[in-house]
């Protein structure tokens, strides 16, 4: 369940223009602990780790132990930054997929949009003056259109590989597909 809250997740934050850098995986079972206990719910975790790698590919992953305790309060959390980031700056950028891209095209402009883990069933799109609705499942996102784009309409929009491709031309409005 988890793995399927930070896709969405993920996805959310794509569509509010919010880079998301890197992901932490939490309560990563130490090679320490031993025993058939500990083997079975390692395989488990070893499959959501390849799973992880799969899905967020580029996006560098970390990890963080289990800890003998909550990470709560400021002595454990940087107890965690330290062993998750070791000797790197945490607060460096460390990709940028720049979720939101405008390109000049033969007969107008395209928006693009990276959706990670969206089905096309699950978008549509709709747009009122200079502002465009988008629906990602569930949530819903009205995006006030870049000044490039004041004034033209969409003219078809298309997704695939991840990316909402979204076409604008000056003049009238027409329906996205």
């Amino acid at each position: 369940m988890k793995k399927i809250k930070a896709k969405r997740s993920f996805t959310y934050l794509n569509i509010y223009n919010y880079n998301v850098d890197a992901v932490v995986i939490n309560k990563v079972i130490p090679d320490a602990a031993t025993g058939d206990y500990f083997t079975v719910w390692k395989d488990i975790q070893k499959a959501h780790i390849e799973m992880t790698h799969e899905s967020f590919h580029p996006v560098p992953i970390y990890y963080a132990p289990w800890y003998e305790r909550e990470v709560v309060g400021k002595d454990m959390l940087i107890r965690m930054a330290n062993d998750v980031f070791k000797d790197e700056n945490p607060t460096e950028i460390k990709i940028n997929l720049r979720p939101f891209e405008v390109e000049k095209t033969q007969s107008g402009y395209a928006l693009s949009i990276f959706l990670p883990f969206s089905e096309k069933k699950d978008l549509s799109l709709n747009q009122k003056g200079d502002e465009l609705a988008i629906r990602a499942g569930k949530i819903k996102r009205n995006v006030t259109l870049p000044k490039i784009l004041t004034g033209m309409s969409v003219s078809g929009a298309k997704f695939e590989e991840d990316m909402l491709n979204i076409n604008f031309i000056k003049g009238g409005e027409k329906n996205a597909d």
